[in-house]
C-alpha cells in the first residue's frame, strides 16, 4: 500500500482532485484540516491538552466545547500561544494519520491512502509518506479561481500566494507534479497515468 502526500498552492484545484481520489476504488483520502478540527473537540486525546493550554481563559462554550470565533480572536492577539497550539495540533495530526495508515496496511482493505495538508512539506508531514504528489496550475488561473470561487480580493489572493511554497520549492520536494491548469480531463488522464500502476500492482 502506498502512503501519499498531496500539496500545492491555493486555488490549484486541490479539492477537485481529492474528490475524484475519493471515487476511486482502492483508495482512500484524509485531509490535515478535517482531523485537526476533530483533534479539537472533546471526543480527542488531545483535548485534555489543549484545555491546560487553554485555562482560566474565556474560549470555552457553556458545554465545554471551544468557542471557535472566541478562540480565534484570542490566538489572533496572542502568537506565542498560537504557535503552541499548533505544535499540538501538526503533534496529533501526524499521529492521528500514521494510526489510519497502520490500519490499512494491517487490513489490507485499501491499495494507496492520499494524505492533503496545505503545509505538507513545512510542517514535516513528507517525512511520514512515501511519495509526494503536487497539484499545479498556472498562477492567473489560480487567481482567477480565488476571485470567482472563493471571491477574494487580488491583495489578499497576493498575500496568501505570498506566504506559500514557490513554484520551484513544491518541485524540489515532490515525485510527481498534475497540471490542474486546464480542463480536468486532462487532469484525470494525468491522475489515471499516476494511479495504474498503483492499483494494478499494490
Amino acid at each position: 500500500m502506498k502512503f501519499i502526500g498531496i500539496t500545492g498552492g491555493i486555488g490549484a484545484g486541490k479539492s477537485r482532485i481529492l474528490k475524484y481520489l475519493r471515487e476511486t476504488p482502492g483508495v482512500m483520502v484524509y485531509e490535515a484540516d478535517v482531523i485537526g478540527k476533530e483533534l479539537m473537540t472533546s471526543q480527542s486525546n488531545l483535548f485534555p491538552e489543549l484545555q491546560k493550554l487553554f485555562a482560566g481563559e474565556d474560549v470555552f462554550r457553556s458545554d465545554g466545547e471551544f468557542d471557535i470565533p472566541k478562540l480565534s480572536a484570542y490566538l489572533f492577539s496572542h502568537p506565542e500561544v498560537f504557535l503552541k497550539e499548533q505544535q499540538l495540533i501538526h503533534a496529533g495530526v501526524k499521529e492521528t494519520i500514521l494510526s489510519y495508515v497502520d490500519q490499512h496496511r494491517r487490513a489490507g482493505d485499501k491499495k494507496a491512502v492520499f494524505f492533503e495538508a496545505a503545509l505538507l512539506i513545512e510542517g514535516g508531514y513528507h517525512e511520514l509518506c512515501d511519495e509526494l504528489w503536487y497539484i499545479y496550475a498556472d498562477q492567473e488561473i489560480r487567481k482567477k479561481r480565488l476571485m470567482e470561487g472563493r471571491n477574494m480580493s487580488p491583495t489578499d489572493i497576493k498575500k496568501r500566494m505570498d506566504a506559500q511554497l514557490s513554484h520551484e520549492q513544491f518541485l524540489q520536494n515532490t515525485e510527481h507534479m498534475i497540471d490542474n491548469s486546464g480542463d480536468f480531463s486532462e487532469t484525470k488522464k494525468q491522475l489515471q497515468s499516476l494511479l495504474a500502476p498503483i492499483l494494478e500492482n499494490a
